[in-house]
C-alpha cells in the first residue's frame, strides 16, 4: 500500500523527536521545518539499524523521546491485525480515586525528572532545557491517546495523553503482562483532554523496553473510548541473551483493533489520594 505524504511525514516527525521545546523560550512550541524533520527522521532509521545490528536497544534521538513515540490511531481502523492474547482474568478491577485536577499553567513532577505543564491549548513536558510540545488546538471530537514509554536504567515509565470528547475515568496499561492502573490529571471542567502516567516500573533482566503495551482508556460509565496496543507477547530473554531492538515499523506502526479489555475501573474510591498501582500474579 502507497503511504500518502501526511502519513510520511508524521512518521518522520515522531522518528525525529517530536516537536522541540526549550525553556529558555517560555516552552512555546516551535514549528519544525520539513526539510529538516524528513532529514532528521532519515538520520534516525539508520541510527536504529545500526543500533540492531550492535544487539543494543534502540533509542529514538532529540528531546525526551528515548524510548517510543507512538502514532495515535483509532482502535478498528485500517485492515483487521492480528488478535493480541488477551489481559491476564487474574487481575481484579481496581479502585481509582477520581482524577487529580490542576490549574492551567501548573507544573507537577512526573518521574525522572520531568515536569508537565498544562494549557488551554498545548501541554509541555519537560526535562531540563529540552521537551516536547503537544498541540490541543485540533478538533477534539475524536478520541486518540498518545504514549511515551521511558527507561532510566533500572525502570520504566510509561505516560500518555488522551483528547477525545468524553472525560476520562481510568486507564489501564498492560505492560508484558503486568497490567498497572495509570494516574489522570486534568484541568478543571471538560478540557477535552488528559494526561495519565504508570509510576515507573521494574523490568525484567535484559530489557530496557516493554515488548507489548496494551492501553485502555474508560469513560465514566466504565465502557472503554479507546484502545491501543502493538508489539507482541515474547518469552523473558534467557540468561546473558542480547534482546533485539524493535525496528521502525513496530515502534511506529502500533497494531490496532478490537481486543477483550480488563474490567473497568471503579470510581469513586472513598481514598482520594493516588491509586496504588496493581500488578498481575
Amino acid at each position: 500500500m502507497t503511504r500518502t505524504d501526511e502519513e510520511i511525514l508524521r512518521e518522520a516527525m515522531h522518528e525525529a523527536g517530536a516537536e522541540p521545546a526549550s525553556s529558555r523560550a517560555g516552552d512555546e512550541a516551535v514549528p519544525a521545518p520539513v526539510a529538516e524533520v524528513l532529514r532528521r527522521g532519515r538520520a534516525a532509521r539508520v541510527r536504529r539499524r545500526r543500533f540492531a545490528t550492535a544487539g543494543v536497544a534502540a533509542v529514538l534521538a532529540g528531546g525526551i523521546a528515548a524510548g517510543s513515540l507512538l502514532v495515535d490511531r483509532l482502535a478498528g481502523d485500517g485492515a483487521a491485525p492480528p488478535a493480541a492474547p488477551p489481559p491476564s482474568s487474574s487481575v481484579p478491577a481496581p479502585v481509582l480515586a477520581p482524577a487529580r485536577v490542576v490549574t492551567a499553567g501548573e507544573r507537577f513532577d512526573v518521574g525522572y525528572g520531568y515536569t508537565f505543564r498544562m494549557g488551554d491549548d498545548r501541554a509541555v513536558i519537560m526535562r531540563g532545557g529540552e521537551g516536547m510540545v503537544v498541540d490541543l488546538s485540533k478538533p477534539r471530537n475524536e478520541n486518540r491517546v498518545y504514549a511515551q514509554e521511558r527507561f532510566d536504567g533500572q525502570l520504566l515509565l510509561v505516560g500518555g495523553m488522551y483528547i477525545g470528547p468524553e472525560p476520562l475515568a481510568g486507564v489501564r496499561v498492560d505492560l508484558d503482562g503486568r497490567v498497572l492502573d495509570a494516574l489522570v490529571v486534568t484541568l478543571p471542567g471538560t478540557p477535552g483532554w488528559s494526561y495519565f502516567y504508570v509510576p515507573p516500573v521494574e523490568l525484567p533482566g535484559g530489557y530496557n523496553y516493554a515488548e507489548f503495551v496494551h492501553i485502555w482508556a474508560y469513560g465514566p460509565d466504565g465502557r472503554v473510548v479507546i484502545e491501543k496496543r502493538y508489539g507482541t507477547r515474547q518469552p523473558p530473554p534467557r540468561p546473558g541473551e542480547t534482546v533485539r531492538a524493535p525496528d521502525a515499523e513496530e515502534l511506529h506502526n502500533p497494531l490496532v483493533g478490537p481486543a477483550t479489555p480488563p474490567a473497568p475501573p471503579v470510581t469513586g474510591a472513598p481514598d482520594a489520594g493516588p491509586p496504588t498501582p496493581t500488578a498481575s500474579p
